[in-house]
């Protein structure tokens, strides 16, 4: 009996069950995906390092800026139980060109010899690479990725004097580097190719330096012995900071998995409408089973029958679906990670299971209106023959609307919770597309710089041999020198100009009472004043014994707006009052900014962020894309970018974040189709005998099509205005945090595209629900005036 009534029932609502049947597709593949994807970045990322043999602490050291041998502090320290050292040589944009019509880039690049290897690399395979031949070199996989390189193409590097071409090998898997919130490229060459380079003692000197794997079970006595040595300490962190370079991985995951649950809500929306608009319009066929004594049990389980059916069929697709879909999605991790065996189907079928459990947990409490439904109300057409109140507020002899525009406003303002579920799930898809494009708009603006620690500009060039000037000129004053002759340059081309950068050290801080240190990032701005750089709170150093940190700073030492820190550099130590805090994103917020008149000693400058341009004669937009293209010339130097494009590099995860945000835009249109053919069907059904009389008083199709179309448009624009209202405070609630992991603990300020979100997105919603209502209200062209004898 329930097989030959589930037959009858799926053949006659066809139109329904498909749309709710899709929904738990959706939902099952978002959800299985997401999970499994979510899993096996946890668990494979610990894989990956488990077979890497990455140790529990690492530091790389520069050459230039050392006066003790690592190698010696390491060895004197009973905090290490052993230890692994890689040499490598290093420059900041490292000229690397390819033997192709495109142009080479300048990355930078770290490059090794394979015999030196202290960890485990991989190639694509997922095999350990052991060897590489000579004019060979295999290198990190998201440089190949970021600039469209190929195995076998040939790409020539440049140190110093010396010059070797190479041909790409494959690509490297690399634990410690590989994440692409690093920097650095780490490029894997044969021993001889590695000491063609290293072999020059000048070169050794000024680009050499060590990778350093530390195996302690105490990170804070490594820390600690770091930060008393002057090893030339360039960055440095534990295993679980390395797990944090891999945070944006787990964002994805963890986007596609809110994108999952927003999907159930959804189906849960439109299955309790469906279920509901079900036993309305059925409620003869139910009082007439309980008044021949049919039990409420029995009669509920019909249903049950039904959804339990579409949830298996619906979660055994989604479950196929998923697999594939999320082997796609976890393509953008796994290029440069090895996470083991890879996806676990029995996450999906787990997850798959779930979704049927929860579905029907849902349906047996939807189903309990049947409680509801008398024999008298089966002959009273579903009412008790009163009512108490007015349908609507809206009265036409006092309207000026045509009456296809009444009734359709009549129609969205006297039914609020049928077409506030359709508020609140188009509201909710477009809430979710905006709160991405609004962190994608964020993190490729150039506003974001200011989140770095650095000041703002126009214009933004990376120069491969300043930091060899500054070792090996008059210091910081050499700097000043080649920022004013570029100065000079641009002013003969026309292009008045400020040039400035900022300098970083790598120095150890100390607190007053000496009993806690580290090594931090220490920002020197040369042509810089004070007040060009943020603070989030207390005011701007104002003399050279004057500091501002960054809160991560304040906390590991424990000091705080007023306090004295004690900085150690090569000439002393030197005493500093903190005056205010600022944040930046770099090293996962680790800073300390000196005033621009503090003394610094040059050799130990371990790196720049760009020499940067404000232009004084605030050319327009379009000006500034010109005038990059003619410093290109000028400068002979590719490398030169306005700040949106700078920012974007180095926080480098725009392009997946874009990717999600496509994915969410189809999610979204599919969503608003599916759900505007479901209502609009299912309110034609329970509309036939209005329909039919409106017709037969002289109401034409078009007309009637036109009443069942508004009237989504209308509901589609609400949604519009509450999810501009709500995406904004959403975005903060939701993305703040993740910015706080990366540093910026006072949160960012975040970018809204007027085009897009107030423009094209809503556009977008509007005509597609325009469009599937349109298609969807054909069905009435069918109801005759005939068909006015039938109830509701």
């Amino acid at each position: 009996m329930y097989l030959q009534i589930l037959k009858k029932d799926l053949k006659r609502k066809r139109t329904m069950n498909v749309i709710l049947l899709l929904f738990i597709i959706l939902a099952t593949t978002f959800v299985s995906s997401s999970v499994n994807n979510i899993a096996t970045v946890t668990n494979g990322l610990d894989h990956f390092m488990d077979e890497a043999g990455m140790s529990d602490f690492f530091a790389m050291t520069l050459n230039r800026a050392a006066e003790q041998d690592i190698q010696e502090v390491l060895d004197s320290s009973d905090a290490v139980e052993s230890f692994g050292i890689e040499e490598f040589l290093i420059k900041e944009s490292m000229s690397v060109s390819r033997q192709r019509e495109e142009p080479g880039t300048d990355a930078t690049i770290a490059i090794m010899a394979c015999e030196d290897s202290q960890l485990n690399y991989y190639d694509v395979n997922d095999e350990v690479i052991t060897s590489v031949e000579p004019g060979e070199a295999y290198v990190a996989i998201k440089w190949l990725e970021e600039f469209n390189y190929e195995i076998g193409d040939v790409v020539t590097i440049n140190i110093g004097d010396k010059t070797r071409e190479f041909t790409i090998a494959g690509g490297l898997k690399d634990v410690c580097l590989g994440s692409k919130m690093m920097n650095v490229v780490r490029f894997m060459v044969c021993r001889d190719d590695f000491n063609y380079f290293n072999s020059d003692e000048e070169i050794r000197q000024e680009y050499g330096g060590k990778m350093c794997y530390i195996f302690s079970g105490d990170d804070a006595a490594v820390t600690n012995l770091l930060s008393e040595a002057e090893t030339g300490l360039l960055f440095s962190g534990s295993k679980d900071q390395v797990k944090v370079g891999y945070v944006m991985d787990m964002v994805i995951s963890g986007t596609l998995l809110v994108i999952s649950i927003c999907l159930i809500l959804i189906a849960f929306v439109v299955l309790r409408f469906t279920i509901t608009f079900t036993l309305s319009e059925e409620y003869r066929e139910i009082g007439v089973m309980k008044a021949i004594g049919i039990k409420e049990r029995t009669i509920r389980g019909l249903y049950m029958v039904k959804y339990f059916a579409l949830a298996v069929v619906g979660a055994a697709v989604g479950f196929l679906v998923s697999i594939p879909f999320g082997g796609m999605l976890l393509e953008t991790v796994s290029s440069a990670s090895m996470l083991g065996g890879g996806s676990s189907t029995l996450i999906n079928l787990i997850c798959s299971i779930l979704v049927i459990v929860i579905i029907m947990m849902f349906c047996f409490g939807c189903t309990r209106q049947v409680q509801s439904f008398t024999p008298v109300e089966a002959i009273r057409s579903l009412t008790k023959g009163e009512r108490f109140k007015k349908k609507g507020f809206m009265r036409l002899k006092k309207s000026s609307f045509k009456p296809r525009s009444f009734l359709a406003l009549n129609d969205v303002t006297s039914s609020p919770r049928r077409f506030g579920l359709i508020v609140g799930v188009f509201a909710l898809s477009l809430i979710l597309l905006l709160v991405i494009d609004s962190t994608v708009a964020t993190l490729s603006n150039s506003r974001l710089i200011k989140s770095f620690g650095f000041a703002e500009s126009d214009v933004y060039m990376t120069y491969g041999d300043l930091l060899n000037n500054v070792s090996t000129g008059d210091g910081v004053e050499t700097i000043e020198e080649y920022l004013s002759d570029v100065e000079n340059e641009m002013a003969a081309n026309n292009m008045p100009c400020e040039c400035y950068c900022d300098l970083m050290l790598k120095l150890t801080i100390q607190n007053k009472e000496g009993n806690r240190a580290f090594k931090s990032v220490v920002y020197y701005g040369v042509n810089t004043t004070m007040d060009m750089y943020d603070y989030a709170d207390g005011s701007a150093p104002s003399n050279p014994n004057e500091v501002a940190i960054t809160p991560l700073v304040s906390e590991t030492l424990g000091v705080y707006i007023g306090d004295k820190i004690t900085i150690v550099h090569s000439f002393g130590e030197e005493e500093y009052t903190v005056t205010g805090y600022f944040q930046s994103m770099n090293n996962l917020g680790e800073g300390v900014r000196l005033h621009q008149t503090a003394r610094v000693d040059p050799s130990q400058v371990a790196g720049y962020n760009a020499i940067q341009f404000k232009f004084t004669d605030n050319p327009s937009n379009q000006e500034i894309d010109s005038r990059i293209e003619r410093m290109k010339e000028i400068f002979d130097n590719s490398k030169i970018r306005t700040g949106d494009d700078y920012v974007a590099e180095m926080v480098n995860v725009t392009g997946i974040l874009s990717t999600v945000s496509r994915i969410l835009l189809v999610v979204m249109v599919v969503i608003v189709v599916l759900v505007t053919t479901l209502m609009e069907r299912s309110f034609s059904a329970k509309e036939i005998g209005e329909i039919a009389i409106l017709k037969a008083i002289g109401f034409n199709n078009k007309t009637v099509i036109n009443w069942h179309t508004r009237r989504f448009v209308i509901a589609s624009v609400i949604s519009v205005i509450v999810a501009l209202a709500l995406f904004y405070p959403v975005t903060i609630v939701s993305i703040t945090p993740i910015f706080k992991m990366m540093g910026a603990f006072y949160g960012v300020n975040y970018v809204v595209r007027p085009l897009q979100t107030f423009v094209i997105y809503p556009l977008i919603m509007v005509a597609v629900t325009s469009a599937a209502a349109w298609g969807a209200a054909l069905f009435t062209k069918t109801i005759t005036p005939a068909n006015a004898t039938e109830n509701e």
